[in-house]
């Protein structure tokens, strides 16, 4: 389900990508057809419902296409696509390597169920200081309505701390089956702008399997709730239970929950890179990524 709103004009803004937008980042959203700043609250309503109905809500032309087109010339250029890191990591749904103690001590087929994910990022550190998608993440207006959405009402909301990994772009190579295997995120949800999809019939689907821990109660021993046989079909590839975002378009803001929803994203195989920017918030404030996370994703 997504939420439909009226087409609207295009907004004239510059695509200098050597301009601050420190204070220009409200110039990337399209708040004609989203209305964030001030916030309308028949908004937020409705995306509180689908992302409660649904467990993902998709924005469409959420930024602007010259928008689009700008962060990627001033933060994804080849050269730096071409050099990011790349992780490789076998894990299971809930991102536990093969060598895990709990695995080892319960022989569960939710935990000893393994799958590669391949993924280049692009650090915080790595991106324009005063490039245009550093100042969408600090943009106070956006972090309000995403607390509004996924918290509500006057409910704090916190960028990550995050040196490497407060908003990060993720690179799925082409060619190289650059993918994400079925898992859950660690966050309790996960706010994402699709800014460069692979080709068509190259990959690079985002799946989804909705609520599958709607009580954050699914675990490996729990072998008798709908969540498990859910997340079970899923790895059998039973399409009836996967939802593939076909909607998750260049400009599309996506909030879901990473924590209850199991998903993936299917290898890229040739033709266009995928590229995705990651903003991270947290409802404490200072919060960082663990040292194993970091050595992970972007290898220090």
């Amino acid at each position: 389900m997504l939420l439909g709103f009226l087409s609207v004009r295009g907004r004239n803004f510059s695509t200098n990508i050597t301009t601050s937008w420190s204070t220009r980042a409200q110039e990337l959203v399209n708040l004609e057809r989203y209305p964030i700043e001030p916030i309308d609250s028949s908004l937020v309503v409705r995306c509180r419902d689908v992302l409660r109905e649904t467990g993902v809500c998709l924005l469409p032309s959420f930024l602007h296409q010259a928008a689009v087109q700008t962060i990627l010339q001033s933060c994804c250029p080849e050269k730096v696509c071409a050099s990011a890191f790349t992780s490789h990591n076998t894990h299971n749904i809930f991102q536990q390597e093969p060598n895990s103690l709990e695995i080892a001590q319960r022989e569960a087929p939710l935990r000893t169920r393994m799958g590669l994910s391949t993924i280049g990022s692009i650090a915080c550190d790595e991106l324009p200081s005063n490039g245009p998608l550093l100042a969408l993440y600090h943009w106070n207006a956006l972090r309000d309505f995403i607390a509004q959405v996924t918290l509500g009402p006057n409910i704090p909301l916190y960028r990550l701390a995050d040196p490497l990994g407060a908003c990060s772009v993720g690179v799925f190579r082409a060619g190289a089956e650059a993918g994400q295997w079925w898992h859950f995120d660690e966050a309790q949800f996960t706010t994402t702008i699709m800014l460069q999809e692979a080709d068509e019939g190259c990959g690079g689907n985002f799946d989804l399997v909705p609520d599958v821990r709607s009580d954050g109660s699914i675990d490996s021993n729990d072998q008798s709730g709908a969540g498990f046989a859910r997340a079970c079909a899923a790895l059998d590839e039973d399409h009836s239970v996967i939802r593939r975002l076909h909607e998750f378009r260049p400009g599309t803001l996506s909030i879901f929950h990473g924590s209850r929803s199991l998903h993936r994203v299917t290898p890229v195989t040739a033709g266009k890179d995928r590229l995705v920017a990651v903003l991270c918030f947290h409802t404490s404030p200072g919060v960082v990524n663990s040292d194993s996370v970091r050595k992970q994703y972007w290898g220090r």
